[in-house]
């Protein structure tokens, strides 16, 4: 509301009291809702479909508000490490399993594997904050590092637990990402070359000989590719990914330019399982394990080209600040840049945006380092 009525006395000229950059981030948010509500009327889908996008289009306004009213960045880098910690803690105390034989309870938590991924993103967020504790105008830089490091290794030791092989994958390369702007403050790169290779080895020993959630998922893995490819077996973790890629291009292919609908996405489901075309297992999932997939299969070539433009118009929005001097804006564009790449990782596996507690994190997390950093600008410039 604060943000309606924000906007409403912008004046009359929108176009004179917003940057570009402010116009371009917020309506990349609103293509994304508009790509929705177009299959919502092509379709004659369910008012309710239009939940989880219509977050999309408020959040526009949101970043639009925050970037004239500035906030501390203390305020932002301490609720990020205290969600990762508080996360771990909850985890343990509720549902964790100590001895790392297996993964979160599913009595406890409905979707571990987005809870893991959603603390990961924390995790590597509060990371990228060990930059901005490295400033000159910080204050206890020693315990803010601590502090945030702590935030770092419980988002991956739920990561870890959750079992969610899509979050793992994209752990080394965003861990090299965050370290890498970190040595260019000291100009230290060349040991942070020898450290990835030491990491990369001692990872790869650490699955192979011992006894963890990794080396569980990782013969799992191998095993259900066997199944499929060599047993013709579909009904295993990635055999069942498979069936749902295959079905969502098939989807995708009886309507390229604006999808089949999700509201016909079941009734179909249900036809090719009586007529034996596909497993039966699928009818259990309501989304296809794959956001790129969704994407095109629910809402075509349109839905596909709003997602992919509004996730790289806040990648190119956090890159162009990487290099700045500023240890507040480049550890922002770092975790800004870092929370986008990890997102584009979980899209091969699972569709981030199908549920509210995978959507609005990100969604609040963007729009306070976008809404900060733009609020910098505008004090720059002023």
């Amino acid at each position: 509301m604060a943000s309606f009525v924000f906007i409403a006395k912008q004046g009359k000229s929108i176009r004179g009291q917003f940057s570009r950059e402010e116009l371009w981030i917020s309506g990349t948010l609103v293509f994304y809702f508009l790509s929705f509500l177009l299959g919502f009327v092509v379709h004659s889908e369910q008012v309710s479909l239009l939940e989880e996008p219509v977050k999309f289009l408020f959040f526009s306004l949101i970043i639009l508000f925050l970037s004239r009213m500035p906030f501390r960045i203390e305020y932002f880098w301490g609720m990020v490490a205290i969600a990762s910690i508080s996360n771990l803690v909850y985890a343990l105390w509720s549902g964790g399993n100590y001895n790392f034989e297996g993964r979160l309870s599913t009595d406890v938590f409905d979707h571990p594997l987005y809870y893991g991924n959603v603390s990961l993103l924390f995790g590597f967020v509060s990371l990228a904050g060990t930059i901005w504790a490295q400033g000159l105008q910080v204050k206890a830089k020693w315990g803010w590092s601590i502090f945030l490091l702590l935030g770092f290794l419980a988002g991956v030791m739920i990561s870890i637990l959750s079992g969610s092989r899509g979050g793992w994958v994209a752990i080394p390369f965003a861990l090299f990402f965050v370290l890498f702007h970190f040595a260019k403050i000291y100009q230290k790169q060349a040991l942070l070359y020898w450290g990835a290779a030491a990491f990369v080895i001692l990872i790869t020993l650490f699955v192979l000989f011992f006894d963890t959630p990794f080396q569980h998922r990782v013969l799992l893995t191998i095993q259900s590719l066997q199944s499929y490819f060599l047993e013709d077996d579909p009904n295993t973790s990635l055999g069942l990914r498979f069936e749902m890629w295959q079905l969502g291009w098939r989807l995708f292919l009886e309507n390229p330019l604006l999808g089949f609908g999700e509201v016909n996405y079941l009734p179909e489901l249900q036809r090719l399982i009586r007529e034996a075309a596909i497993t039966p297992e699928l009818i259990h999932y309501e989304h296809l394990h794959n956001q790129y997939l969704q994407a095109l299969a629910f809402h075509g070539v349109v839905g596909f080209i709003a997602l992919v433009v509004m996730m790289w118009a806040f990648l190119r929005f956090f890159s162009k600040r990487l290099v700045s001097c500023n240890l507040e804006v480049k550890s922002l564009a770092v975790a800004g840049a870092v929370s986008v790449f990890l997102y584009l990782d979980f899209f091969l596996s699972i569709t981030m945006f199908h549920l509210n507690q995978s959507t609005m994190p990100f969604l609040i997390l963007m729009a306070l380092m976008t809404g900060k950093l733009l609020s910098i600008n505008r004090m720059a410039a002023s």
